[in-house]
């Protein structure tokens, strides 16, 4: 698989940053999407942006609850969105832990990618 361009990265971040705001996902904890009762993590609000496939309910690492198993796609997912590892659990602490609604983890993002002033912020995703 090709690594994204930057301009692919924030045209993603841009895209998950919309969905995040758009009141179509219900926000729940410890997985990217719970298909139980239709809830997401953040960040498989970004995995499902980027048609990748939280059909299972995949436990993330961290969190209260100790050491948990990690989809294999997180990697993959994280290089679209421009994200470190150390960035993806963050969001999963803000998520999970600190309970920040979607509209306050799209607010983190826009800052730390910088998108409302047009330049691309793409972190180091290695």
């Amino acid at each position: 698989m090709a690594e994204p361009t930057q301009a692919q990265i924030r045209e993603n971040q841009i895209a998950w940053v919309e969905a995040l705001r758009s009141g179509v996902y219900k926000q729940g904890k410890g997985v990217l999407h719970d298909q139980t009762v239709d809830e997401w993590c953040c960040l498989g609000v970004g995995a499902n942006v980027l048609g990748a496939d939280c059909g299972t309910q995949v436990r993330l690492i961290g969190g209260p609850f100790g050491e948990r198993s990690v989809s294999n796609s997180l990697e993959g997912i994280g290089r679209a969105l421009g994200l470190t590892w150390e960035l993806q659990g963050e969001l999963m602490q803000m998520n999970d832990i600190s309970s920040l609604s979607f509209d306050d983890i799209a607010d983190f993002l826009e800052a730390t990618f910088r998108l409302a002033d047009g330049t691309v912020g793409v972190t180091d995703a290695t």
